[in-house]
């Protein structure tokens, strides 16, 4: 028997079904899905990280909770020392600033640009050995926003009469 001559286009069909056999009839693409472009490194770390907002746009809780208040998300811890709490946030102060304006009580409230320093505060809804807090939230240099909170200490059980003052300073003015 003598071979015939064979186009090269009439292989094409036979290497097809070599192929396919090989490989048990399946493509990469079939055992491992559709082709799917990898995240982006930011897009991972987006996707890692909680949400700050709520549906309405306003800061939502963290688990950190300080002296019974508990802070936003989104703030960096920079400092704290015995009864001061110092953070850090990229968001807006003012954001930062109605976030604490709902949970704090108090009539000492002093506007500072998009911030504000509340005075004397009670936290809203801690009952019983709650502490009196300074919450002051401005714009900073490093970061957009910085938030300071400090542990008033609690007045005296016995506070002194005003003879014991004046006595004091008399004597205070006679050490000089």
């Amino acid at each position: 028997m003598r071979p015939r001559n064979v186009s090269p286009l009439a292989l094409l069909p036979l290497l097809w079904l070599l192929g396919t056999s090989c490989s048990g009839g399946r493509s990469a693409e079939d055992e491992n899905g559709p082709a799917v472009p990898a995240p982006s490194p930011s897009q991972t770390r987006e996707s890692q990280a909680p949400a700050l907002y709520d549906d309405e746009g306003n800061l939502l809780e963290s688990d950190v909770v300080v002296a019974g208040l508990r802070l936003p998300r989104g703030l960096d811890l920079a400092r704290a020392e015995d009864r001061i709490h110092v953070y850090t946030s990229r968001v807006p102060t003012d954001k930062v600033a109605r976030y604490f304006g709902v949970r704090l009580l108090t009539g000492q409230v002093v506007r500072i640009g998009q911030g504000a320093v509340f005075k004397a505060a009670d936290v809203r809804g801690v009952r019983g050995g709650s502490v009196k807090l300074e919450v002051s939230v401005l714009s900073g240099s490093a970061a957009p926003t910085r938030v300071q909170i400090i542990e008033l200490p609690p007045p005296p059980v016995h506070p002194l009469s005003d003879s014991e003052v004046r006595a004091l300073l008399k004597q205070g003015r006679a050490n000089e």
